[in-house]
């Protein structure tokens, strides 16, 4: 292989990868439409207030599915976006709670600040193209003791800390952006842009409902 077909063939990775981000990149944002349109859909709906926890199940369902059908094309899409519409729906009493309760605006500084948080660290892993894959075990591990660690609060609500829980949660969920956004940049194959586009929603998701505790429990609702 001589020089020029060397530089043919990096330039057409290049491109390649290029079509592949945006690709993840356009399906995330239009997965927080997806789920948008779901809040939209569920709120004022006594039906998925009462069934919150059926609601919940379904999600995972979905999840699954989305995961399952990630590289059939069509179908892939159609499932993403019913798991991120499925998932508004879910969280659709919480927000009317909240905007029921005249707070509003904290929704909105929690989803302003959401998105500073997700674009720095997007935007360091991009700039430094620092390899995160390190993090993976101790991530998983972490994610499993928050998940245990809510269970605990479930049962025995009167002993939680649910400022530290959020805090915590905060914490994991920005150290798998950095992971997951590595893994995106440097490691995900071409044909994974669902289940990429899926990593980043649920990270999204996760850092907002933990910045949501956070400024509901410690008192920190600020004007942004």
């Amino acid at each position: 292989m001589d020089a020029l077909e060397v530089a043919t063939f990096s330039r057409s990775q290049n491109e390649g990868r290029s079509v592949f981000l945006t690709r993840v990149y356009a399906l995330f944002i239009a997965s927080l439409f997806a789920a948008a349109g779901g809040v939209w859909l569920g709120m004022g709906s006594e039906t998925v207030a009462a069934n919150h926890g059926p609601f919940v199940l379904f999600e995972f369902f979905l999840l699954f599915m989305a995961l399952a059908v990630r590289k059939t094309p069509v179908l892939n899409l159609f499932a993403l976006f019913a798991f991120c519409g499925g998932g508004g729906v879910t969280l659709s009493p919480l927000f009317g709670m909240i905007i029921d309760a005249g707070q509003g605006a904290l929704l909105l500084n929690t989803f302003a600040l959401t998105i500073a948080l997700f674009s720095a660290l997007s935007a360091y892993v991009f700039f430094t193209r620092k390899d995160f894959s390190f993090l993976g075990s101790f991530l998983f591990f972490s994610l499993w003791i928050l998940i245990f660690y809510g269970f605990y609060g479930i049962l025995v609500p009167e002993s939680m800390s649910w400022a530290f829980y959020h805090g915590s949660g905060l914490m994991v969920f920005s150290g798998f952006m950095l992971y997951d956004t590595s893994q995106i940049l440097l490691h995900c194959p071409d044909d994974e842009y669902v289940c990429a586009a899926i990593d980043l929603y649920l990270n999204f998701v996760n850092m907002f409902l933990d910045i949501l505790g956070l400024l509901d429990h410690v008192g920190l609702d600020i004007d942004i």
